[in-house]
């Protein structure tokens, strides 16, 4: 009988450790990759993109058709 409870204990305590390794390993672990600041052709992309929608948004695209 002691040797069953000797191997619960062990397995119980080998399962805790392994829950708390994986646990360390996700918060060591980034949530999303570092932004690149330095890359001028997405921002200027973006850019035109955001400009793009302030002149449909103001309406200056838009023409009365007759």
């Amino acid at each position: 009988m002691d040797k069953n409870k000797m191997a619960i204990a062990v397995a119980a305590v080998s399962m805790y450790i392994k829950t708390q390794e994986e646990q360390d390993a996700m918060l060591m672990r980034p949530l999303r990759p570092e932004p690149q600041v330095n890359k001028p052709w997405a921002i200027a992309g973006r850019q035109a993109m955001m400009q793009l929608s302030d002149l449909m948004q103001m309406k200056a695209f838009h023409t009365k058709l007759k």
